[in-house]
């Protein structure tokens, strides 16, 4: 059949993955204290996963403590940083998976690397190829450009560099046109957010040719 190697159609497992950090819009010194994520497989969540991961000496900036409604027990009550990590990658590195979310090829993923960098560890890129950020497939898919699925990756960097200040693509603003019910209250939560962006991701692989 012409398009079943969409993704919509196939029965590849997606892992929906957010991170709340310390800071806002920075990659200096910038450590997860959120790391949130759910398997998904043609639309429907299998599973979530919600850690507070506990670092020594962990600051807030005022702006992402405002913005997350961070509170300092997350930190104090987390877990250990190095056995979060280690469950993460064990799905995340395996080529089983794609892995999405809103601006996770932007920021997230150099989070994630940042975290190994804190914990003596390489910086490990290697997923990548299997990333699909959902802002950047918003902007596409408001702005009429079609995918190039051959370099799906290339493309997605690329569209970092198009902009236009009328097209808002938010995860709020996505969920709203794409017509999923958002609690802004509980925006900025690792956890709602990927059940938002979740529903947000399917929704666009259904109107896009991914």
């Amino acid at each position: 059949m012409i398009g079943s190697d969409l993704l919509r159609f196939s029965d590849r497992k997606i892992i929906v993955f957010d991170a709340e950090t310390q800071r806002v819009n920075t990659m200096q010194d910038n450590l997860p204290f959120q790391w949130a994520y759910a398997i998904t497989q043609k639309g429907r969540v299998l599973s979530t996963r919600n850690h507070y991961l506990k670092w020594p000496g962990f600051k807030m900036s005022p702006d992402a403590a405002r913005i997350t409604r961070f509170q300092q027990s997350w930190v104090d009550n987390g877990e250990d940083p190095r056995a979060v990590l280690a469950e993460w990658e064990k799905v995340a590195l395996s080529p089983d998976y794609w892995l999405a979310g809103h601006n996770v090829a932007t920021f997230d993923c150099a989070v994630w690397q940042l975290w190994r960098r804190q914990l003596g560890m390489k910086p490990d890129w290697s997923m990548l190829p299997r990333v699909l950020d959902t802002h950047l497939l918003s902007k596409a898919y408001k702005m009429g450009i079609k995918p190039d699925r051959a370099n799906l990756l290339a493309w997605q960097f690329k569209m970092t560099t198009i902009w236009d200040k009328s097209i808002k693509t938010s995860l709020g603003v996505m969920a709203k046109d794409l017509g999923i019910p958002v609690d802004e209250t509980r925006q900025h939560d690792g956890l709602y957010d990927i059940e938002i962006n979740a529903a947000v991701l399917w929704k666009l692989l259904n109107l896009m040719e991914i």
